[in-house]
């Protein structure tokens, strides 16, 4: 199972690269040549009013960069989200195995980037409403995207938490082993 487990997380790892580095990348650098200047992109950035997101993102795309965002974000930006909350996911669980942490409880901890995936993806969904409607912004859409990008973040870096959290305890339980078997000698 543990290395079954290991395989996994490495194609998880190698699903997430492709996408950040094959698939993401690329289309963010033609989404940047689409633009009329510098743009910021709203998966990345928390916009605090609706003009700004129109005066750092919608406006510059212009209408052919609006359609391939539409496009990027229905195809593209739905799978990575689940590209890198699955790699989050079997992290988590990887690091639960190597902590030795037998309670089932902390096995549904593995879980957790399910709620980051399903943030993005409702993030994706309210932005292109949004990106839809331009000019006209919806403020019941623009008050979902920036929920949904609070809560996409949140739970993301609470995932990397308690990656590191587990992993701090697989160290720790690793360290005292070695210890008494050290002692035992």
């Amino acid at each position: 199972m543990k290395n079954l487990l290991a395989g996994l997380l490495g194609g998880a790892f190698a699903f997430y690269l492709y996408m950040a580095a094959f698939q993401l990348g690329p289309a963010s650098q033609r989404l940047e040549q689409l633009a009329d200047g510098p743009i910021e992109v709203p998966d990345l950035t928390l916009f605090d009013h609706p003009k700004a997101l129109q005066d750092a993102f919608l406006t510059p795309l212009g209408a052919e960069g609006r359609a391939f965002y539409l496009h990027l974000s229905a195809v593209i930006d739905s799978w990575y989200p689940l590209s890198y909350c699955l790699f989050l996911g079997l992290a988590i669980l990887f690091m639960t195995q190597k902590a030795r942490l037998e309670r089932p409880v902390f096995k549904y901890l593995a879980l957790w980037p399910a709620v980051t995936l399903a943030a993005d993806l409702l993030e994706n969904y309210h932005l292109r409403i949004l990106t839809t409607g331009y000019p006209d912004i919806s403020m019941s859409a623009f008050s979902a995207y920036q929920t949904f990008w609070v809560l996409k973040f949140g739970s993301f870096l609470m995932g990397i938490v308690w990656v590191m959290i587990l992993g701090g305890t697989a160290i720790k339980k690793a360290y005292s082993t070695t210890m008494q078997a050290k002692k035992s000698i």
